[in-house]
């Protein structure tokens, strides 16, 4: 994406470029909308966010910035718009631009003309300039998290919030990629570090949840679920999350209900919540809805083999016994150590 991995944020100690300077624009109201959109941002507001920034460049529409933190809501909307306002954006005169800005520009015009292989030199070019600029550390540490270059990333992340202590998704990253290598103490601490400093945000709590999840921990991640929601009664991923609690809980017609206010909450609707909604539907025999999710969630990953092997279940389940036989040899093609009576009811 070309502006969803600006992940940036407001209020918080951070390191200023030379001069001080941050964003340009000559509108006092478009600067505090923006700075509004990077906070929210920050919070993983998505949709505060692009209400934020939409106004900024609705106030000062020479804000090159804001207009750029415009682009992906509106290809989304018409990809044809969406490439024309990138254009516009990339035809700007940038030479009055932080050098901050012109590297947001600089990466942007890189994706637009496909030359994605240079924007590691056009992120290390900048960092040997200005190492300390956490926005730019950031974009760095997200693109090797993204790639899961985990090895990579971590000590990018470990120097983001040692230079910008409260630069709080930090935190969270870090608790991820300690979850992965499966040092769950450590995970806690930094997902702990994050609620400290965030205790008024959703997803400090969500993300405590999801590990709490994996530690087999299930009210502690009820608990924190339902905190991020008493927080912020719209995150979607914390009811997401609370509804695969509850399946758990063995309560499957409330995290039905759960993951239906995340779909609404949410209409993009993520593959995971297709797995979480088929799962339930599936507990509740709702078959023909558990196919359709998971059959949708598995066409999104079709390497993903414990997909494979819930789809052939819900196919059993709704009687089409060639297309279980089928997906159970796809199964074998990943694992042949595996067997027809996984899927059996």
């Amino acid at each position: 994406a070309l502006a969803a991995a600006i992940v940036v944020g407001a209020g918080v100690t951070l390191v200023a470029l030379p001069g001080g300077q941050e964003w340009t624009t000559d509108s006092p109201e478009a600067l505090a909308a923006f700075e509004a959109g990077m906070a929210a941002q920050m919070k993983l507001y998505w949709d505060d966010a692009r209400q934020h920034f939409t106004r900024a460049a609705e106030l000062d529409p020479d804000f090159v910035m804001a207009q750029l933190m415009c682009v992906d809501e509106k290809m989304k909307a018409d990809k044809a718009e969406g490439e024309a306002l990138l254009d516009e954006v990339l035809a700007a005169d940038t030479s009055s631009l932080t050098l901050r800005e012109q590297f947001f520009i600089e990466r942007a015009r890189a994706y637009r003309e496909e030359r994605r292989e240079e924007i590691p030199e056009i992120v290390d070019k900048y960092l040997a300039k200005i190492p300390n600029d956490p926005y730019v550390l950031n974009d760095k540490a997200q693109r090797a998290f993204g790639l899961g270059n985990y090895d990579e990333a971590e000590p990018l992340y470990q120097r983001l919030v040692e230079i910008a202590p409260n630069w709080v998704l930090g935190y969270n990253q870090l608790g991820y990629i300690n979850m992965s290598r499966g040092r769950f103490a450590e995970a806690e601490e930094s997902f702990k570090s994050y609620r400290f400093i965030a205790h008024d945000q959703a997803n400090p709590h969500d993300s405590l949840g999801e590990l709490y999840i994996a530690l087999g921990r299930y009210d502690e991640a009820e608990e924190s679920f339902e905190k991020a929601i008493e927080i912020k009664p719209n995150y979607a991923d914390a009811h997401a999350l609370l509804a695969w609690i509850l399946h758990f809980a063995g309560r499957p017609g409330d995290g039905l209900a759960s993951i239906e206010r995340a779909v609404r909450l949410n209409p993009r609707v993520p593959a995971v919540y297709r797995v979480i909604r088929g799962t339930l539907s599936y507990a509740q025999e709702q078959i023909d809805q558990a196919l359709v999710d998971i059959e949708s969630a598995a066409d999104a990953s079709p390497s993903y083999q414990l997909l494979r092997v819930w789809l052939a279940a819900v196919y059993a389940a709704a009687g089409r016994l060639e297309d279980a036989a089928w997906e159970s040899q796809e199964i074998l093609a990943l694992d042949p150590d595996f067997s027809i009576a996984h899927v059996e009811r």
